[in-house]
């Protein structure tokens, strides 16, 4: 009888999805990007331990995918494994009333953005309104410390809970870790969990009218509708941000194929059509290169790119 080969291993032992070559255009915001070799849904923490110790044992490396924003996967794909975490991390929940009416709320980290807002106005509890309108989940949001216009989701949080690469779960206290400007340090290899944030009780109706004004805030400004992966570039410490940069080097409009500098708003490159990820960096490569020109500005990527640009596969061992 033939030996069983890894995914079927795999695919024994947890309940969640395990499937080959996942093309990544289908899961991320930018809708490009070639195939990971693997990619894994599980349903339980359960499910995740095993998945980790799993692939550790055979020096397989992975990937934590939230919702798809903020990352263009290069034409080669992924190799190793990508772990999906937002089919089934979905939970939210007050946990504690508190003294003076603050409310601490727990979140997991496959959480949209989007539901997580709505949740909180339709509870009556404030804190939470600044992230109206920013794609992708919460886990994402947190490496990366998202916001805007002086807002950050760091800002707000508490606790976290994570696994690290040995499957081991850990609760971080706010002395334990650190955000900065669309960063944080948590370790490579580390899956946020859930994260706690304090929020405050006030009606509805008030929470909900200053989410809005977040919301049409960023919609005012934003190409929502286009297939993108949010700002590109990191705004510089000192001087003009690197929207208004790019629009004073005339590059909205400029295109590489279907990858395009928005001319809604020129910190964002947009796939118009069918963009390859080769497109969307060489167009990226331009943008730093003409405003370095310029300005004497280096524009720093708060897009990350992943995957390799070679068609190489891994051969996933037994």
């Amino acid at each position: 009888m033939a030996k069983a080969n890894a995914l079927e291993l795999l695919q024994k032992e947890i309940s969640g999805m395990a499937e080959l070559n996942v093309p990544m255009r289908e899961r991320t915001t930018m809708r490009t990007g070639g195939n990971a070799d693997i990619l894994i849904a599980p349903v339980d923490r359960e499910d995740l331990a095993k998945v980790v110790k799993f692939l550790a044992e055979r020096e397989i490396g992975y990937f934590v995918l939230g919702g798809g924003s903020g990352i263009i996967v290069r034409d080669g794909g992924i190799r190793g494994a990508v772990i999906a975490l937002k089919e089934s991390f979905d939970s939210i929940e007050a946990v504690d009333d508190e003294a003076g009416g603050t409310m601490m709320v727990r979140a997991e980290a496959g959480v949209m953005l989007g539901a997580l807002v709505k949740w909180a106005a339709s509870s009556g509890i404030s804190g939470f309104e600044s992230l109206a309108g920013i794609p992708g989940t919460l886990g994402g949001a947190l490496y990366k410390n998202s916001g805007g216009w002086g807002e950050s989701i760091g800002q707000r949080v508490e606790q976290l809970e994570i696994m690290d690469s040995n499957a081991e779960i850990h609760t971080l206290l706010k002395r334990d870790f650190s955000f900065g400007y669309r960063t944080s340090n948590l370790p490579t290899g580390t899956i946020i969990l859930s994260a706690s944030f304090a929020g405050k009780r006030t009606k509805p109706d008030e929470v909900m009218d200053v989410t809005e004004e977040w919301l049409d805030k960023r919609m005012m400004t934003q190409p929502f509708e286009a297939a993108s992966v949010g700002m590109v570039f990191k705004n510089p410490e000192v001087g003009l941000s690197a929207g208004e940069l790019i629009d004073r080097c005339g590059l909205k409009g400029i295109r590489v194929g279907d990858a395009e500098v928005s001319c809604d708003h020129a910190n964002y490159i947009t796939n118009i059509g069918e963009a390859t990820a080769s497109q969307l960096i060489a167009l990226i490569g331009m943008v730093q290169e003409r405003v370095y020109v310029k300005h004497k500005v280096r524009l720093s990527l708060k897009v990350g790119l992943v995957g390799s640009s070679m068609g190489e596969r891994l051969r996933i061992r037994k």
